[in-house]
């Protein structure tokens, strides 16, 4: 993985999210050479930004200010992937967008299985 510095942030980045075989769900950043899981939703979503703030080398004080969520239509598409069986990873994925959110202070709520 090559580190970043906060100034390279994009806009957006592609998440690719399947079920693995054990249940979790696991997050690619394939543009990134990156891989992060999670049991659920939420402890994805930390994950996806936990990753995303160390490939940019991200301060603590700095993540106060920037957060990736993910669009409506990949919430949506990240909720029927965590309802879906588990199963062995293949190497398709199918692409999710986050996006930097402008308003890090907001709430979100992200629906779960």
């Amino acid at each position: 993985m090559t580190q970043k510095g906060m100034q390279d942030l994009p806009v957006q980045i592609s998440v690719n999210v399947q079920k693995g075989q054990s249940g979790a769900l696991v997050a690619t950043l394939d543009e990134y050479d990156a891989v992060t899981e999670g049991n659920d939703l939420i402890e994805l979503f930390f994950n996806v930004n936990d990753l995303i703030y160390t490939i940019f080398d991200v301060s603590k004080k700095q993540q106060e200010s920037v957060r990736y969520i993910p669009s409506l239509h990949a919430q949506k598409t990240m909720v029927e992937i965590a309802k879906s069986p588990a199963k062995r990873i293949e190497k398709q994925f199918d692409i999710q967008r986050f996006i930097r959110d402008s308003n890090p202070g907001r709430a979100y709520s992200i629906a779960s299985s």
